[in-house]
């Protein structure tokens, strides 16, 4: 069963403070669960995850184009470069995964 954090509104208005709520709790689980998830993770390839990177650096300097419509315009069209990429690999990868959980099988 899922933990429940109230929030404190009361607390947080009269303090003028997000934090004064005391949101370690649920900070900290969510921090774990991020070690979780990255623990099960797996791995890229070298190669591929270079080339991840080098795709992630491009798109971020394509905002810096001296055309600004010309930079969203392409911005755009890696988008739906990717987007393809993943609808014709994710049918793939499916079968890996359950559907209840999302985590890998096997």
């Amino acid at each position: 069963m899922t933990k429940r954090y109230v929030t404190g509104w009361e607390k947080v208005r009269e303090d003028d403070d997000p934090d004064a709520n005391g949101t370690s709790g649920s900070y900290g689980e969510w921090e774990a669960h991020l070690d979780d998830v990255a623990g099960r993770a797996v791995a890229l390839p070298k190669d591929l995850a270079e080339l991840l990177g080098q795709v992630r650096e491009r798109l971020g300097r394509l905002w810096l184009e001296e055309d600004k419509a010309r930079g969203y315009a392409m911005m755009l069209k890696a988008r739906d470069g990717l987007e393809a990429i993943v609808a014709e690999t994710g049918p793939e990868a499916r079968p890996c995964t359950d559907p209840l959980t999302g985590r890998r099988r096997g």
